[in-house]
């Protein structure tokens, strides 16, 4: 996209904690799993890190009008090119 200039974040609209992320995925793929979730002290990351955090794309979506697909929508693609690929084999 010509004309933009500066520092653009670019993240689809929807924010998950990674818990949730990996138990919609599992859904999505047709699985049955056991997502276990532990507290944030307990990876013990060198460096500080914020609990909650995320990109706010809008500034990017208000000058070029280009949306990301939806979590939902790129595990359903994902879910058809994993049928595909073992069709294929």
């Amino acid at each position: 996209v010509k004309g933009l200039h500066g520092i653009y974040h670019l993240a689809g609209q929807e924010f998950f904690l990674r818990d949730e992320l990996a138990r919609q995925f599992a859904r999505a793929i047709g699985e049955v799993a056991t997502i276990a979730t532990k507290p944030f002290s307990d990876f013990r990351f060198l460096e500080p890190r914020p609990l909650n955090c995320y990109l706010d794309s809008s500034r990017f979506r208000k000058q070029t009008g280009l949306v990301f697909c939806s979590m939902k929508d790129t595990m359903r693609e994902f879910k058809a090119n994993l049928q595909l690929d073992s069709i294929g084999q």
